[in-house]
């Protein structure tokens, strides 16, 4: 490996959090670019979420070791990861009824429809909405945008940022407000919500496994209920 390439790899894994969340508009950026030499499906919702999420575990310089995983498996408290993912589902249908009683409109959620559809065509695109879009979200936005935006309003020394408690409050919302812009969807209040409860966990866990959890059982509850439908 070449002194260029030896340096290029360090700054990467010395700065994870920037990397993630360029990794992750990549997302959105490479099919806008090649869409028209690639119109496929299966490129875009699992080859390359698999090749951005490989380079997000390598970023941090996660092991594939079974000792490892194994050690950790059996610390994880499934219980309370369960509970979050029932709490956050229950969370998300009652601000999205909210919506819809204040609104008096019944609106069809635009990501939901799009990507049932999509599942209906190519039943593979499932494993991106139940594990591989999850996984790679919590690590972007309750992660990597969440502890970057938080250090950077850390290191400024006035008032009100010298309190940690602002601080963490308004950096969660700064996500939760990135994190719905981004999903494009009718249901605004919905992801800022379900963005905010997954911050807690993370915030309260101080680890993103617990997160990652709640966001995969709430799909898994989401998509299994709208089957049963």
């Amino acid at each position: 490996m070449s002194s260029k390439a030896k340096e290029i790899k360090s700054w990467l894994k010395k700065h994870p959090n920037r990397t993630t969340t360029s990794a992750y508009l990549m997302m959105f950026v490479l099919p806008i670019i090649f869409q028209k030499i690639i119109n496929e499906v299966i490129v875009w919702y699992l080859l390359v979420p698999i090749f951005i999420l490989t380079f997000d575990l390598w970023i941090r310089k996660f092991q594939f070791k079974w000792s490892n995983i194994w050690r950790k498996v059996r610390k994880f408290s499934y219980i309370r990861a369960t509970i979050y993912a029932i709490v956050l589902y229950f969370i998300n249908i009652g601000v999205i009824y909210g919506e819809t009683f204040f609104s008096g409109v019944r609106l069809n959620s635009k990501n939901t429809v799009s990507l049932m559809n999509t599942v209906g065509h190519v039943p593979l695109v499932l494993l991106y909405i139940l594990i591989i879009a999850p996984i790679i979200e919590e690590f972007t936005f309750r992660e990597s945008l969440f502890s970057g935006l938080k250090n950077r309003l850390e290191d400024l020394d006035y008032r009100p940022f010298t309190s940690r408690k602002f601080v963490i409050a308004i950096s969660a919302w700064v996500v939760a407000l990135t994190f719905a812009l981004v999903h494009n969807d009718v249901y605004l209040i919905s992801y800022e919500i379900v963005s905010l409860w997954l911050q807690f966990i993370y915030c309260h866990e101080k680890k993103i496994s617990y997160a990652i959890f709640a966001h995969i059982g709430s799909n898994l509850i989401s998509f299994l209920i709208l089957l049963l439908a």
